[in-house]
């Protein structure tokens, strides 16, 4: 097995709890997203922007789950912004912006803000630490 970012830190510990938060802010973040997809007007629907916008977010929010949950090798392949702390922070940060902007709720509030917060912690905790990048993350879910 190779010598990555993840797996000098072992199973537990920081490395674990950074991606489960990942993991947990994305799935919320997709359910957010849902939510301006089932409420979508015909005045927003007739933008062709606002569309690819929403499905974008929806996209970058779904990419996420199958490195994280099953170690796909792929999404980090295609995205390799998600194999660093740093990384993980800005597209946390993306997320939580693109979030504050489309939905305009007490709900796109909260999970905006904490996409935000937890992406500016991943910045610095990255910065702090001058972690090496990754292939893979280890699977939470066997396969």
């Amino acid at each position: 097995m190779n010598t990555t970012w993840y797996t000098v830190g072992g199973v537990g510990g920081f490395h674990l709890f950074h991606q489960v938060s990942t993991l947990l802010l994305a799935t919320v973040n997709a359910a957010a997203t849902g939510y301006i997809l089932s409420t979508f007007d015909y005045a927003h629907a007739a933008s062709a922007a606002s569309v690819a916008l929403t499905l974008f977010q929806l996209f970058l929010s779904l990419l996420v789950l199958p490195a994280l949950l099953l170690a796909a090798a792929a999404p980090l392949a295609w995205f390799p912004l998600l194999a660093s702390f740093r990384g993980s922070g800005f597209y946390l940060f993306g997320l939580g912006l693109l979030t504050l902007y489309r939905l305009g709720n007490l709900f796109g509030l909260l999970t905006g803000g904490a996409c935000i917060l937890f992406g500016i912690f991943f910045v610095l905790y990255g910065q702090l630490r001058r972690e090496r990048g990754s292939k893979t993350y280890r699977a939470l879910l066997w396969t």
